[in-house]
């Protein structure tokens, strides 16, 4: 029998006791030490455990007292009978997840949802990140320490509203109101932990499994894979040099219960475009004809250098069948998970009872933070700052790209955002690309989260200055060579 048990360590944090009782435990739980099956003695498993004896008549004492074992007069002592029906017994028809742990037929998320973007290397052309160098991070550091130590920790530190910090949601929507041409109030506005959450509180609220919902063929794939992992059906529309294309939107309509549309208007993701007014005004135009939700997903509102930006659709009063979401993300960096929700009052309470049963609520204090950021007019001369540098770096990418890299790279100027859109001449293979760039400290994406036979991808130029920005194109010059 002694085979059966790992070797005891004398040394261990773990007492003896300890060690052999959990042992024995998950002998029997699955199933080597069978019900009615006879222990040797004490004294023998004793001696071949190398444990005092006393050590194992202890154990066996607690595992009668579990009822694990039961002793028979006279007999010895024997695995309990009453525990066979508890037994596994087959392991067939179950799946490995991962060694040790098995599952029954539980939904495959993971098929839905495309790799992490993790940019570690030295030098990178990310997906359109911002430059935590340039946020404004000491003063971030203060306003969070202010309201940290704030008086009456016990309320500070309570339980609030799953809407978010009251604060914050009157600093947002005076913000948005002065910023975007909104006409909104706090009870409008739900903080959430990014867009991604507010596309999935929103999602969960208002769709059903089987229920279709329009994106475009060109999107981005963690809005998919929100809709995917419920069951949603998806209606593809094409994507031109203005965005998502409306001609087949009313097509849909009249075919399928439509529920709700996702767009990036004002900058396309991936691609960059904007969506003129016109279409704009046709979509909402259709939203109200036909009663479906338009998910207007405002990720990098602030940073356009070609003129004013247009206003988000959202704008438009009374909102009637838009959400509004957007986030901090851009404005200082993807590790302040602090975003908002925007909508009807009576959705946005709706939204936030769903929400309690996946997340109690927020980080107040550094909505608090953010709140006085925004009080201040920090939030506003970062992003106006942040507006100055990136078109800078943008227009030497955009030189650099043109003067270096015509006959492998074709691309149009973004208007605004942190990234181009380039498309990769079709000789290149781009995941090999990817990876020997990745081996010279140069990170770029293969394209493949877009999920497009286009040999296309976003190349970022906000994170890095000029000077970094250079280095890696001499690194993606000498692997194209």
């Amino acid at each position: 029998m002694v085979a059966i048990f790992k070797s005891i360590d004398k040394n261990g944090k773990q007492s003896l006791h300890e060690q052999l009782l959990s042992q024995f435990v998950g002998l029997i739980q699955n199933g080597i030490l069978k019900p009615n099956q006879k222990l040797p003695s004490s004294r023998k498993l004793s001696e071949q455990l190398g444990v005092h004896r006393k050590t194992v008549v202890k154990v066996i004492d607690e595992l009668v007292l579990q009822g694990w074992v039961v002793t028979k007069p006279a007999q010895g002592t024997y695995i309990s009978e009453k525990i066979k029906d508890y037994m596994p017994k087959s392991l067939n028809g179950l799946k490995s997840v991962s060694s040790g742990i098995r599952r029954f037929d539980i939904p495959d998320f993971k098929k839905n949802i495309g790799q992490p973007v993790l940019t570690v290397e030295p030098y990178h052309f990310d997906d359109g990140l911002p430059d935590p160098r340039i946020a404004p991070l000491k003063e971030l550091g203060n306003a969070y320490n202010q309201a940290l130590n704030e008086r009456n920790p016990y309320k500070r530190l309570a339980y609030v509203s799953t809407k978010g910090s009251l604060r914050l949601r009157k600093a947002i929507s005076g913000f948005l109101n002065e910023s975007r041409g909104l006409a909104i109030g706090e009870n409008q506005v739900m903080i959430t932990r990014g867009i991604t959450q507010a596309f999935y509180l929103a999602c969960k609220g208002l769709l059903r499994e089987g229920d279709f919902a329009a994106v475009g063929a060109l999107n981005w794939q963690s809005a998919n894979s929100v809709l995917l992992n419920q069951g949603i059906q998806l209606l593809k529309l094409e994507v031109d040099e203005h965005g998502i294309v409306l001609d087949k939107l009313e097509d849909y309509c009249k075919k399928y219960p439509l529920k709700l549309i996702y767009v990036t208007p004002h900058h396309h993701y991936p691609t960059t475009v904007i969506m003129p007014a016109e279409r704009r005004m046709q979509l909402l135009q259709l939203s109200r004809k036909y009663g479906f939700i338009i998910f207007e997903d405002d990720y990098d509102y602030d940073f356009h250098f070609a003129g004013t930006p247009l206003f988000p659709m959202a704008s438009v009063n009374p909102m009637a069948n838009v959400l509004y979401a957007g986030s901090f993300t851009k404005a200082i960096s993807p590790g302040i998970r602090v975003g908002y929700l925007v909508g009807d009052e009576n959705f946005i309470e709706h939204i936030s009872i769903a929400r309690r049963m996946v997340d109690r609520q927020g980080d107040e204090i550094l909505e608090n933070a953010l709140a006085a950021l925004i009080e201040d007019g920090i939030i506003g001369r970062c992003l106006r700052k942040a507006r100055r540098t990136y078109l800078a770096r943008r227009d030497f990418f955009i030189h650099t790209l043109k003067s270096d890299f015509q006959n492998e790279i074709q691309f149009q100027t973004p208007e605004g955002g942190m990234a181009v859109w380039a498309s990769f001449d079709q000789k290149i293979n781009m995941r090999e690309l990817a990876k020997k760039t990745k081996m010279k400290g140069l990170y770029i994406s293969d394209g493949i989260q877009q999920q497009s036979n286009l040999n296309a991808t976003r190349l970022g130029f906000a994170s890095s200055t000029e000077e970094e920005l250079a280095i890696g194109f001499e690194i993606l010059k000498s692997t194209l060579k």
